[in-house]
């Protein structure tokens, strides 16, 4: 019943997507009904008749229950390591604008300034990420020159974000929630 859930949060192992996800967590309502079932299942084990029925009902509804927590870490490891994933395949990215700036000063106004002197192509496999330089870089995110960030949502209102600082200096809550460190990258649990 939950391996729906840990395969669309596995998606972004491929790099082929599954960055966004909306509408994850209903999946929470699953183990709430098995939960509502196996109450109900419970005065009914009084009645001989239907005693074994409801035996199993409240076995397998409390096996949903139980299985939730460990299928929702499974899934959270598996969307883990599609960042991690996705943030080695966007070292190439990072090494052209920090060349990039090197050599004219400051980063690049555009990723597509980097193609093709820098890069022949944009990073496959990582999610869209937007390039923030200049002072919007140096005031929202603590003095950095340039910064990668993209939005990538795991439920309905969810503005969680996976970010590069060349600093390398993340809090550990800012831009919105917890920040969790993923290789040279951050991810923000908002």
């Amino acid at each position: 019943m939950y391996g729906p859930m840990v395969l669309i949060h596995a998606s972004c192992i491929t790099g082929r997507g599954g960055w966004s996800i909306p509408g994850v967590e209903l999946f929470v309502f699953v183990p709430l009904a098995a939960l509502v079932v196996a109450i109900g299942a419970l005065p009914c084990l009084l009645v001989r008749s239907i005693r074994s029925t409801a035996l199993g009902t409240l076995f397998y509804s409390a096996g949903m229950v139980a299985l939730f927590i460990p299928a929702l870490g499974l899934a959270s490891k598996a969307r883990h390591y599609g960042f991690a994933l996705a943030a080695r395949r966007a070292e190439p990215l990072v090494v052209a604008i920090a060349r990039y700036a090197r050599e004219h000063g400051q980063p690049p106004e555009t990723l597509s300034t980097l193609i093709p002197t820098y890069l022949s192509h944009l990073p496959s496999g990582v999610p869209d990420v937007k390039l923030i330089s200049g002072e919007a870089a140096r005031t929202r995110f603590a003095g950095n020159s340039w910064v990668l960030q993209a939005l990538v949502p795991s439920g309905i209102i969810n503005f969680d974000q996976f970010m590069y600082f060349p600093n390398q200096q993340y809090p550990e809550f800012g831009y919105g929630g917890g920040v969790e460190r993923i290789a040279d990258w951050a991810y923000v649990h908002e």
